[in-house]
């Protein structure tokens, strides 16, 4: 959650040239064993970059967070797996967050996207949670 709430204060050129740094940093800490809670942390931290590197002169830092994302859906599919609806909430509104900053962001994995938004939509979990899984299939449609 700090490196989320230090990207939105600094802004783009405080953020990128920590990017390379960050970047194993930040693989290593989407996988096991860490906690549910650091990997949805790292999650929140990966969305609230993507903003910074949206433009073309960035596009090797789009690409290194984008290979996160599978990961980043291994996150959501364990949390929602663990019956944990809050930390499933935090992933799918970062999902919707990185979807509404540039629905191309997530276009090389729109499948795993679409498979995963599809099955929080219907899947027996929390009604908040199944809206939100609706929310990121209509604002990535969008």
């Amino acid at each position: 959650d700090m490196l989320a709430s230090l990207s939105l204060e600094v802004g783009d050129e405080a953020i990128v040239p920590l990017l390379e740094p960050l970047q194993p940093v930040l693989a290593q800490s989407l996988a096991a064993p860490h906690t549910l809670t650091v990997r949805v942390a790292c999650l929140k931290a990966v969305a609230s970059i993507v903003p910074h590197v949206m433009d073309k002169q960035h596009r090797a830092h789009q690409q290194a967070l984008q290979a996160l994302l599978p990961a980043c859906f291994s996150v959501l599919h364990e949390t929602l797996a663990a019956g944990d609806m809050g930390n499933s909430k935090e992933c799918l509104n970062s999902f919707i967050d990185m979807a509404n900053t540039d629905a191309a962001f997530l276009r090389p994995h729109v499948d795993t996207l679409l498979s995963a938004a599809f099955g929080v939509a219907g899947a027996n979990v929390d009604e908040n949670v199944r809206h939100l899984g609706l929310e990121l299939m209509i604002t990535f449609a969008e």
